[in-house]
């Protein structure tokens, strides 16, 4: 996607914040833009709030260089969308690349022109809980550049996909995002960190039924893969491998059919539509969940919903 469209995009529903580096405030102690010529700056940025992070598209339409001092409550991913940027952090220079891990407490110097930037603002402690382990903070770590592009592709899609969720629910929808994400971060951080992993052990056939039921219990929020690590007391790879023994399915396959089983209940029921009963499930992407929803139900959701009374119970 090209830079100017992907800020038309965030600018349709972002609330625009021109000329003023305000939306990057959470995440900086100090923000100071200088024109790189005589002519001023352009600079255009939209902000959306995820749960207690957000998510920042920045545009420059003329040169100009960005000195900034990074706070500490925040972790930010930088995304590179159009145009060229060189960056300093704590004075040495940086290898251009499509995404940079900017380090808690870090003074940068951004010289850009013409180009349009993503910034993934997370709380540090949300990074933390995501990645389940008992070692302390996480660093701040590169993280490889396929999950870089992995972890862009999900906020673009997810930016866009607010568009499509309805006021009420947009609350949790962010929520859902930022869950999602820093399970993503967490996860890509560790795979560069091969001794911050736990061992991984496995747990009796009680234990595990006792997960399941929890997982599939009541919760405000819908349970995501680093809660079930959490109440079972493993780290992300030995949760999988136990649900590989047990179930033959990774956790995030097994939250997704919990999901798609909610959704299904809510149309079922009756009283909502498809996009608001998805939201409600924890669903970001409406393209994937369509298409899940058929691959394990054999029909559409609208299908469901059209369902007459008397299938319905």
């Amino acid at each position: 996607m090209k830079g100017r469209q992907l800020l038309s995009t965030f600018g349709t529903f972002f609330v625009r914040e021109p000329n003023q580096p305000t939306p990057l405030n959470p995440a900086w102690d100090s923000l100071i833009a200088h024109p790189a010529s005589r002519r001023g700056l352009d600079i255009a940025m939209s902000a959306a709030p995820l749960d207690k992070g957000r998510l920042v598209c920045v545009r420059f339409g003329k040169g100009a260089r960005v000195e900034g001092h990074l706070g500490k409550i925040m972790r930010v991913l930088r995304f590179s969308i159009g145009g060229k940027a060189k960056l300093k952090i704590n004075g040495s220079p940086q290898n251009e690349r499509d995404v940079y891990c900017l380090p808690n407490g870090a003074n940068t110097v951004f010289e850009t022109s013409d180009g349009v930037s993503l910034h993934l603002q997370m709380p540090a402690e949300a990074l933390d809980r995501a990645a389940a382990t008992t070692q302390g903070p996480l660093p701040d770590v590169e993280i490889s550049p396929q999950a870089g592009r992995s972890l862009r592709d999900l906020a673009v899609t997810g930016a866009r996909e607010l568009e499509a969720v309805p006021l009420a629910f947009r609350a949790s929808f962010g929520r859902n995002l930022e869950r999602l994400l820093a399970t993503r971060w967490a996860a890509a951080i560790l795979a560069q960190l091969p001794d911050l992993r736990r061992p991984d052990p496995m747990i009796g056939r009680r234990k595990f039924d006792d997960l399941i039921a929890w997982a599939r219990s009541d919760h405000d929020d819908p349970v995501g893969v680093a809660e079930l690590a959490r109440y079972c007391g493993l780290g992300i790879r030995a949760l999988e491998k136990n649900f590989g023994r047990y179930l033959d399915v990774s956790p995030r396959v097994f939250l997704r059919d919990l999901r798609l089983e909610k959704v299904r209940a809510l149309l079922l029921r009756g009283g909502c539509t498809v996009t608001e009963a998805a939201f409600e499930a924890g669903f970001v992407h409406l393209g994937h969940f369509a298409s899940h929803y058929r691959h394990k139900f054999g029909e559409a959701p609208s299908a469901t919903v059209k369902r007459p009374e008397s299938e319905q119970h």
